[in-house]
């Protein structure tokens, strides 16, 4: 579970048990005016706390130990405290261009995942308005060579405020400290 810390008296955090459910779906879109063919992937997860068993006092949850860094008080989702529940969804559309060049195809994967009510109870599980996307290109030579290039950057809910101490410091929901930046990535792959 998401935590605090961890327990000076037997090196542990907060334990219980979490209850997961996935409902996706895909779709072969066929030929039309953007792309030769196409894949549409949907997906709706829902995750919730059913009970917090171990180390209650280091659980990041609302009602339990969740500070607002601002005031001192308790802390609520906009401070990063997970909820009883959580919901996310996901879309990814990849358009295939096949035979663009001679042996060569181009294949141009956009995803969203968006955090839609709720910060889930399970670290790194995903929180309320944090928003992650991508888009990409990838040639696939021959069937045999892939080359791909990528970017993906992610955008949280920020909670600009003063720490109890009148400290200026950034906090929030979700990956506040990676929204700064974006990620470019390129890949070969191959078979043989």
């Amino acid at each position: 579970l998401n935590a605090t810390g961890v327990s000076l008296i037997d090196n542990e955090g907060p334990r219980g048990d979490t209850l997961h459910a996935v409902v996706n779906a895909v779709y072969g879109v066929p030929r039309n005016f953007i792309a030769d063919n196409a894949t549409l992937v949907a997906e709706l997860a829902y995750s919730r706390l059913q009970k917090v068993t171990e180390h209650k006092e280091l659980f990041k949850g609302e009602g339990y130990n969740c500070v607002d860094v601002q005031t001192g008080g308790r802390g609520d989702k906009s401070d990063g405290c997970s909820t009883k529940d959580y919901w996310a969804v996901a879309v990814n559309y990849t358009p295939q261009y096949v035979e663009i060049l001679p042996s060569w195809t181009l294949e141009v994967p956009l995803t969203i995942n968006y955090g839609l009510k709720g910060n889930a109870a399970s670290a790194g599980g995903g929180s309320e308005g944090a928003l992650s996307w991508s888009v990409g290109a990838k040639m696939i030579y021959r069937q045999e060579h892939e080359f791909s290039l990528r970017y993906a950057d992610v955008s949280a809910q920020e909670k600009n405020s003063r720490n109890i101490y009148g400290e200026r410091m950034v906090n929030g929901n979700g990956n506040v400290g990676g929204t700064d930046r974006g990620w470019l990535a390129f890949t070969y792959k191959t078979s043989f």
